[in-house]
């Protein structure tokens, strides 16, 4: 039996149901974790996401992140069969366009291929402590990063709220694990990973 959409349903509606003045409180701290964390302090690129169906906004810590130097790039779906995830370079206020499912994507902006980006910060639906991610179910962050599973860079950090850690997440040969972990309680590196990882503390 395929789990997978139960848990969906079950952690999309632990996000929504977040009030706005908590959410606001878990997005800053969510956003000063990762601030202070080296992995994020010594990348020259990172791949971020513009937040959705209620997704932790990184949007203040991407735009201080751009404004120092650090260069941050954005998914954009194309229109292909199947549809296939890019990365494109992203500024704040830079023009932006929503895709077929209501996210925004940059515009304009240079297309960087997975191999020059050091960190990728991914939105996730559950998550779990061994590193396992349930994303919305396209799949475009499994297929796109499908080459890198078992190598250390670019890092894989999940992005999520301490209410969407699941017991277990189901993993397959098609799922990609994630290096970390970053909730409003902190950053966690998963065990079950590469020892690339600084170690940190475990969210509880």
């Amino acid at each position: 039996m395929n789990e997978k959409p139960t848990l969906r349903r079950q952690f999309r509606a632990a996000r929504r149901a977040i009030d706005s003045d908590t959410r606001s409180q878990h997005d800053r701290a969510i956003r000063d974790h990762l601030g202070a964390h080296e992995t994020i302090a010594g990348a020259k690129v990172v791949a971020a996401y513009a937040a959705f169906d209620g997704e932790p906004d990184l949007a203040p810590l991407l735009a201080t992140l751009s404004a120092t130097g650090t260069t941050i790039v954005l998914p954009v779906v194309d229109s292909g069969l199947p549809p296939v995830m890019h990365f494109h370079e992203w500024k704040a206020g830079c023009a932006a366009t929503p895709n077929r499912f209501g996210i925004d994507e940059p515009a304009v902006g240079q297309a960087w291929p997975l191999d020059a980006i050091d960190v990728v910060l991914l939105p996730l639906v559950a998550w779990d402590k061994a590193g396992g991610r349930l994303g919305m179910g396209a799949g475009y962050y499994d297929r796109v990063l499908a080459p890198y599973r078992d190598v250390p860079s670019p890092i894989r950090v999940g992005v999520g709220y301490d209410c969407q850690r699941a017991e277990r997440v189901a993993m397959t040969t098609l799922d990609v694990p994630l290096h970390a972990m970053v909730s409003e309680s902190g950053w966690f590196t998963c065990p079950a990973q590469h020892a690339t990882m600084p170690p940190s503390h475990d969210p509880e």
